[in-house]
């Protein structure tokens, strides 16, 4: 750790990564589930691949075009300020998904969540908190922060979002 580096900072670098993962995975799932409800978009079985497709790819490709902007943000406007404007819009796109009136809305709050993700996961904190000898180290607790994320969503939340019949 650099000085002035506490354990929390630490911590943190594989935690953003547990939380980002975590809610990526369960938006996925969820926004299938919202596609094929008769309550909200109900789209037909056979088309729920290609619509999900069609949503993530415009998601991803606005994301690449902005994802120049993500290391000069974090530089201008600082580390926690960007990380706290990320947090919030990935709780608000997933708090107002279930709310979209059309799939062209769903497009748009997927671009924000990519957005959010590319920010929460772009972050400079390793070079920031960690000395150059163990930022390889500080990078795998963050792959590891990343799959135990995976496993949480898929394990916890998409579990609970069934039993509840969501």
């Amino acid at each position: 750790m650099k000085r002035d580096t506490t354990t929390a900072n630490v911590w943190a670098l594989p935690m953003i990564f547990f939380v980002t993962t975590s809610a990526g995975a369960y938006y996925n799932a969820q926004q299938v589930s919202i596609l094929k409800s008769p309550k909200f978009f109900n789209v037909p079985q056979s088309e729920i691949g290609r619509t999900q497709s069609d949503i993530m790819f415009w998601g991803l490709l606005i994301s690449c075009f902005l994802s120049i902007f993500v290391g000069a943000t974090f530089d201008i406007c600082g580390r926690k300020p960007v990380l706290a404007v990320a947090y919030a819009v990935l709780v608000a796109v997933i708090w107002t998904m279930p709310y979209l009136p059309t799939i062209d809305w769903l497009i748009v709050n997927r671009i924000f969540l990519t957005l959010a993700m590319q920010f929460l996961h772009a972050h400079p904190l390793v070079i920031d908190y960690i000395k150059s000898e163990s930022r390889g180290k500080a990078t795998a607790a963050q792959n590891i922060g990343n799959l135990i994320g995976e496993a949480f969503a898929m394990i916890v939340l998409i579990q609970i979002q069934i039993s509840l019949s969501i």
